[in-house]
């Protein structure tokens, strides 16, 4: 788990002075050891760096930049590689000889051996940069879901790439200019998606692609292109289906177990985390370290509600005899300055606040000792976690009724306002739709007359939001709504926010953050189980809990589904409010000609002031924190439009 920064220059030296302050802005990736490596050549000159956190032998055998034995291979890497050992025996058996017990080592020769598809091969989480000196080239490649990140700048001249964005910003060719396609994204969706960066000019590469930079030509090349597989004719019952999850769920964590240093697992007591601790505590040989988070808001209601993770953690620790550990995130001053401070470190603004708990998690580890945890984000896509997973199917059978829309209309219009009430509003807006506009309908964090107000444009914002989507949906378009939406979730929600909390947050930390569920047998697995398959009746994630019945408490089997989320709406009502309302006003917009000041004044300060009755159920909670966290992002950026 590392680092890494390069700038590949066709016109002139690189400068190693630029090149060494990128390293500095990110050595909390890897405080363990660093390195530089400087070439000039006939077709270019690069300089790669790289910060090294110690995982897999701790030596300076694992230093980097890594070259192979000849030196024509070059190679900075972020990750682990969790099949390493496996390559590692065929890789010898080709008579490499290895120096080191690093997976660093294993990934310089598999390059060396299979070339540009040895990343067909890998099943892990990396970033990394190859240098290969015979072929005259560059190449970049990241894992398939996205895991470990990769920002790029290139404009025909040079290439510069870093972990994290705060780093590429310091080379003097990228200007701190707004991108409005990835503004209308982030402003959607409450986070930005590859290969979108709300810096113009910058890129995320795409997960899952490989990138060459050879002769002055850079080529982005996908090495996997997810999509739902056909379902294995072998397969012909839950119960069979329930043990191959098992099996293939059980080798990813005892794989992920691999390190040289102390690992815990952060468990919120919920069924993801509480398998992965359950799986873990049965493998390790030492006691399990475990790590929850509770919140103090000063509401009580508030409290208890926030507080249901730690109180069914105790009793999962207490129950698997791990060694479980408990930071509470108190409701003071302190808050704002820890927001600011974590926002800045996400490089790009997410909207909803859990980040927050991540990180207490991930200092109280390094505080233990631990530099590793894992995590269960990736389950509910995968497994059918969502309850509208099974209102898409039910969705279905209502568009099988022709003539419906209009009743939806006229009960829409004339009921009260409830519960019921919203699901005919939402049934009305969904019905015989395409699928990016039921997918909208689910995660758009503003209603358009709202955004249209507060960005006041042609219906560029929208035309950007269905190209995506529609690129995003294309390859299961044929599928049932349910699969689409999981399909979506996963490679959006998934891949493109929850990973990029989890990396930021550890990594700010020094700790290295796991995703078991996210491992290529496990996502591939999935992909072939339909999500009808996944539920049994309204219970979400059937297979999945059939599967671990027999080692999980029953506390845990029957625990009602919640989110990992942080009390933001406490915190605006609160602590936060003023601070929100300093935040949300005409002059943090102004000179940003995108934004309508005194909209974006007028939509807030209603809510932050109890004056809330005029909002549909949820839009000011998550519009208001989607546009907090631009607003804090913007200033400490200093971006212009």
């Amino acid at each position: 788990m590392c680092g890494i920064v390069g700038i590949i220059d066709l016109e002139k030296t690189v400068n190693p002075d630029i090149l060494l302050k990128m390293c500095q802005l990110i050595s909390h990736r890897g405080p363990d050891d660093s390195g530089i490596f400087l070439e000039n050549t006939s077709k270019f000159s690069i300089g790669l760096g790289s910060l090294r956190l110690s995982i897999l032998d701790l030596s300076l055998a694992g230093h980097m930049p890594m070259k192979n034995r000849t030196g024509d291979i070059v190679l900075v890497y972020n990750g682990e590689i969790y099949n390493h050992n496996d390559l590692k025996v065929d890789l010898e058996k080709r008579e490499y000889l290895y120096h080191s017990r690093t997976d660093t080592e294993t990934l310089l020769y598999a390059y060396e051996e299979f070339g540009l598809d040895c990343f067909k091969k890998l099943n892990g989480m990396f970033a990394l940069a190859i240098y290969d000196r015979i072929n005259a080239r560059v190449v970049l490649a990241r894992d398939r879901m996205g895991i470990k990140p990769l920002y790029y700048f290139w404009n025909g001249k040079r290439l510069i790439f870093s972990s994290e964005l705060k780093s590429l910003m310091t080379h003097p060719d990228i200007i701190r200019k707004l991108n409005p396609k990835a503004l209308d994204l982030y402003l959607t969706f409450g986070y930005v998606p590859s290969p979108y960066c709300l810096i113009a000019g910058v890129k995320k590469l795409l997960p899952g692609h490989y990138m060459v930079l050879q002769e002055g030509i850079l080529k982005d090349i996908p090495f996997w292109t997810p999509t739902l597989s056909i379902p294995n004719p072998d397969l012909r019952d839950d119960r069979q289906l329930s043990e191959q999850i098992r099996a293939t769920l059980d080798g990813a964590v005892e794989t992920q177990l691999m390190s040289d240093v102390p690992v815990g697992i952060m468990l919120s007591g919920g069924l993801d985390s509480t398998i992965i601790a359950a799986i873990a505590s049965r493998k390790q040989l030492n006691s399990l370290h475990t790590f929850s988070v509770g919140f103090e808001t000063g509401k009580s209601r508030m409290e208890e509600m926030y507080n249901w993770d730690s109180f069914y953690a105790k009793k999962v620790a207490l129950k698997l005899k791990t060694q479980h550990h408990e930071v509470l995130i108190k409701d003071d001053s302190t808050l704002i300055q820890l927001l600011e401070k974590l926002l800045f470190a996400l490089d790009e603004p997410v909207w909803e606040p859990s980040y927050l708990s991540i990180y207490a998690m991930s200092i109280l580890a390094k505080e233990e000792g631990v530099k590793v945890l894992l995590s269960g984000d990736g389950s509910d896509e995968l497994f059918g976690g969502y309850p509208w997973y099974l209102g898409a199917t039910t969705l279905e059978k209502y568009e099988r009724i022709p003539f419906l829309r209009q009743p939806l209309r006229l009960a829409s219009s004339i009921l009260p306002s409830s519960i019921f009430h919203k699901k005919v509003t939402d049934l009305y807006l969904k019905y015989r739709q395409p699928n990016y506009i039921k997918y909208l309908q689910n995660y758009s964090h503003f209603k358009p007359s709202s955004l249209a107000k507060l960005i006041p444009r042609a219906t560029e914002g929208v035309s950007v939001v269905q190209e995506f989507l529609d690129l995003t949906l294309k390859p299961v378009k044929e599928a049932a709504t349910a699969d689409q939406f999981a399909f979506a979730d996963l490679l959006l929600w998934v891949r493109e926010h929850f990973n990029q909390r989890i990396d930021r947050m550890t990594m700010i930390s020094s700790v290295e953050g796991r995703v078991p569920f996210q491992d290529n047998s496990i996502v591939d697995m999935a992909l072939t189980i339909r999500v009808s398959r996944k539920f049994k009746g309204t219970e979400q994630k059937t297979l999945l809990r059939e599967a671990y019945k027999d080692i999980l408490p029953d506390f845990v089997l029957n625990r009602p589904k919640r989110p990992f989320a942080a009390p933001g709406k406490a915190w605006l009502e609160g602590i936060l409010n003023e601070y929100a309302l300093s935040q949300l006003n005409q002059s943090s917009f102004k000179g940003l000609g995108l934004f309508d000041g005194r909209a974006v004044e007028s939509f807030a300060y209603p809510f932050l002031r109890g004056e809330n009755s005029h909002y549909e159920e949820n839009e000011p909670f998550i519009s208001i924190w989607n546009l907090l966290a631009l607003t804090i992002w913007l200033k400490q950026w200093n971006i212009s439009s």
